[in-house]
């Protein structure tokens, strides 16, 4: 099953990295991929044979996609708020999208464009 998720996400061109269990932190030292996505070896190595590797402290790691120039995320805590995004972002129900602790969180390619983080997206709170 994360073989398979892991295989869809690297044909997207994601950017993966093993984060630590029920964590939204990375679980390896990952500035140098900021630059380099990781090979599909590495990424599998990392989740397919975390319980032989000492940082991962014996737990089976949560999948992460870096986030920058080439992807943009989109983050709802509130799934009432889930309508509006999509009347006013239909895109937003076609494209990868995550169940959160709290909601959902939506990934977008980005064409390198410079885009500035906010926690206030359309004034409902979403969070890019």
């Amino acid at each position: 099953m994360i073989k398979d998720i892991i295989n869809e996400y690297y044909q997207k061109g994601y950017s993966i990295l093993p984060l630590k269990n029920n964590s939204k932190f990375p679980a390896i030292r990952w500035k140098k991929y900021r630059r380099r996505r990781a090979s599909l070896e590495e990424i599998l190595n990392w989740f397919i044979n975390f319980k032989e590797l000492k940082f991962m402290n014996f737990k089976e790691p949560n999948i992460g996609l870096v986030t920058g120039e080439k992807l943009v995320s989109i983050d709802v805590d509130y799934p009432s708020l889930l309508p509006e995004l999509f009347k006013l972002l239909p895109e937003a129900e076609k494209t990868t999208r995550v169940k959160t602790k709290r909601g959902f969180q939506f990934y977008f390619s980005n064409n390198g464009y410079r885009i500035r983080s906010t926690k206030n997206l359309f004034g409902l709170g979403i969070e890019l």
